[in-house]
């Protein structure tokens, strides 16, 4: 407390170590803030608020299209692209006899059933006092015949049914875009038919880009051309001869495999170290014998100088990783709720072969290699996620990690000059979603069941640690529980490290960004809303820029990195809402009285923000008592708004904004900060006060609040 005159001052400066859930507001020190949202903490002392959003041109997708992940793309000479995994609907054609069972389910006939798949979205159009497109999600599917019931979220249609028509219903895709940024165009359809009931992840390995889902095949985009990861087989056979032009046999092992010679399936023959490539039109097997028929000609064979390779493709894993050269991954199954497989929860799949993207399968088992971590994990469990860390694998499940030393899991008569990869401790900790992770240097932050956890470096006894960062962990536990509500809160988990803006933020569920600055570490959090709320994933490590997917739209955080800034989300026309809650002051057993408020604030020389930009004060004592302030305000007194004070109304200024009338309310900026004042009469010995309000304009920076009252005197 400072004396100024009469007036004792009591002064709050902006919390330098962000936000904090876990001490109680009474108790919390002054460097904190109870509740931060939409306001950066600097070490400085200063609370700037965030800048706003630009979208960027040309996004040309549907209406109804949403963009479920972004990928990034660099050529090899320097362009920029984004590979975008896309949600669209598209029409059944074969749908007809609809009938609306209930609010919450209908039913048709289709020859397309498979399409409509358990959390989906699904797109209905029907008439009830007129046209209406309704958007939900699939929750249960039952199929007789050609016959569909399908479950949607409640109460979906109106009540009562008896006059709802429906015309048209479509299921949702996956589909892959190329967004250019050199140019600011979007290529046409790479792909449809993906899975839409997944999480999207990639890799980048070999300057390839490797996309998988859980569900589909993984894909390889090198910039120009996106391929399926594939590879070809040595068959194990022997007394391979020409029958025909189109025809030859050969003598197969009994763990033959059928399904590798299906009709229109790719085989290679490699004669004399030549290779040609034939599309199979059937094969047939009489004992040991297999007879196969191709589509083309095919050259004379060579004896003991032949051989039989088929088409194979690894499993649609769910998760890639790159460490010690080489490809490692989780198996397959679309990410959620549920466990995977009991085969593939605990299951860790690596190529055989280190620096190749072909080199999946064992030549001798003709599959690819794993290591099933379910041995030694002593519980059921889901991998979730895997990270490097100080030269360790870590394989993260949702309750308990598992940490391996070494880097070559073939052992050592693979290739002797490397360790053998081996099982090193169990950590009785886990992570909630694969990807809520974020790499720091020499450490790894995630999200667990409990809070906030990071990968330390070695503790005492010299042991692989996992330490705390508890002062928003009551928060996380919050939302971490919302995310099991449902596979749409549980598939929407994100995070990003933008490193230009030295932050990094988790979006848990559906819920408000919880963001970070840092250095080494994380040390000071707030919240992020508006458009990062919205936000469906985010993009930072193409550039140094952070872009925002949502809906069907790519945004730039427009701070100003590489372009104009920009301070209202949504392309500069949506509000952005701010607020920062200090510590609760306490004059034990006394009373403060106070009179007036003043808000220091920083920002351009002759600026004038605009009539939509307020500053609200806000107090919440421990007295009941209504008083009022100024002029039209007629407030209670706990936790009611006291005071609210546009920045400025423009049509005071004048016609010249860089010389406004004196008599304008709000800010003129020739100095280096300006003032919001106030009275603001209330009587206390506890109370807590809030900053709050919103800007379309900036960059707007709080220097400190100061109250200007009088202190009981001791009896």
């Amino acid at each position: 407390m400072l004396q100024e005159g009469n007036y004792t001052v009591l002064e709050f400066y902006p919390p330098t170590e962000g936000m904090n859930r876990l001490i109680a507001p009474e108790a919390l020190p002054q460097g904190f803030a109870s509740s931060l949202e939409n306001i950066l903490p600097t070490p400085l002392g200063s609370a700037t608020v965030r800048y706003g959003t630009r979208r960027l041109q040309g996004m040309t997708l549907d209406a109804d299209a949403s963009i479920l992940e972004a990928f990034p793309f660099s050529m090899p000479n320097g362009d920029k692209q984004a590979v975008l995994y896309v949600q669209t609907f598209v029409h059944d054609a074969t749908a007809q006899n609809f009938a609306v069972l209930n609010p919450q389910s209908f039913r048709f006939d289709t020859t397309n059933a498979v399409a409509f798949q358990t959390d989906t979205p699904v797109k209905i159009e029907y008439t009830h006092r007129g046209d209406t497109t309704l958007y939900s999600s699939i929750v249960n599917k039952t199929v007789t015949g050609q016959t569909v019931t399908i479950t949607v979220e409640t109460n979906s249609f109106p009540f009562p049914v008896d006059g709802v028509t429906l015309h048209r219903v479509s299921f949702a895709q996956g589909c892959l875009y190329v967004y250019d940024f050199q140019t600011a165009t979007l290529r046409p359809v790479l792909k449809t038919g993906l899975s839409a009931g997944c999480v999207p992840r990639s890799v980048t390995f070999l300057n390839k880009l490797l996309i998988c889902n859980g569900v589909d095949r993984v894909l390889i985009w090198d910039g120009d051309t996106l391929s399926e990861m594939m590879e070809f087989v040595k068959e194990e056979a022997t007394q391979i001869t020409r029958l025909d032009d189109r025809r030859f046999s050969f003598s197969c092992t009994d763990s033959f495999e059928a399904s590798h010679y299906v009709a229109d399936r790719i085989i290679q023959l490699r004669i004399n170290g030549s290779t040609r490539r034939r599309t199979v039109v059937n094969a047939v097997r009489a004992g040991n014998t297999v007879t196969v028929t191709v589509s083309m000609n095919i050259p004379a064979f060579v004896a003991d100088h032949t051989e039989i390779l088929y088409q194979d493709w690894p499993p649609a894993f769910s998760f890639l990783s790159v460490a010690h050269n080489r490809l490692w991954a989780l198996g397959p199954g679309a990410v959620g709720l549920k466990y995977r497989n009991p085969d593939q929860a605990l299951r860790v799949h690596f190529s055989y072969q280190s620096n190749t993207l072909n080199g999946w399968f064992n030549p001798t088992t003709k599959t690819v290699p794993s290591i099933n971590l379910a041995e030694g994990h002593g519980s059921p469990d889901n991998l979730e996620a895997i990270a490097f860390v100080n030269g360790l694998m870590v394989f993260m499940g949702r309750h308990k990690t598992q940490v391996w030393t070494g880097s070559e899991p073939l052992g050592g008569s693979i290739d002797p000059t490397k360790p053998k990869f081996e099982f090193s401790s169990l950590l009785p900790i886990g992570i909630v979603h694969g990807n809520l992770v974020v790499d720091m240097a020499n450490d790894l932050y995630f999200v667990s069941q409990n809070g906030l956890l990071s990968f330390s470096t070695l503790n005492i006894a010299r042991q692989f640690a996992a330490t705390s960062s508890d002062s928003v962990d009551p928060l996380v536990r919050q939302y971490v529980s919302s995310t099991t509500t449902s596979n749409q809160a549980y598939r929407a988990c994100r995070s990003f490290k933008y490193q230009s803006g030295a932050f990094c933020g988790f979006k848990i569920g559906l819920n408000k960004v919880l963001v970070s600055l840092y250095s080494a570490n994380l040390y000071a959090w707030t919240l992020f809303s508006g458009d990062f709320a919205k936000a469906q994933t985010f993009l930072s490590d193409l550039d140094n820029t952070l872009y925002l997917l949502i809906d069907n739209q790519l945004y730039q955080y427009a701070d100003s990195t590489d372009s104009i800034p920009v301070y209202g989300d949504n392309n500069g026309k949506d509000l952005i809402s701010f607020l920062w809650t200090p510590p609760v002051i306490n004059f034990p057993g006394k009373r403060y009285a106070n009179k007036r408020y003043e808000i220091a604030c920083d920002y351009p020389s002759s600026f004038v923000l605009k009539d939509q930009n307020t500053v609200c004060l806000m107090i919440a004592g421990d007295l009941r008592k209504t008083f009022q302030l100024q002029d039209d305000y007629k407030l209670q007194f706990k936790g009611d708004s006291v005071g609210e004070t546009p920045f400025v109304n423009p049509a005071d200024v004048g016609s010249n904004p860089n010389d406004p009338n004196e008599d304008a309310l709000g800010f003129r900026f020739d100095e280096p900060y300006g003032f919001v004042k106030g009275r603001l009469k209330f009587l206390s010995s506890s109370f807590s006060l809030t900053l709050t309000g919103s800007t379309l304009s900036g960059p707007l920076v709080f220097k400190k609040i100061r109250l200007f009252g009088i202190v009981e005197r001791s009896s």
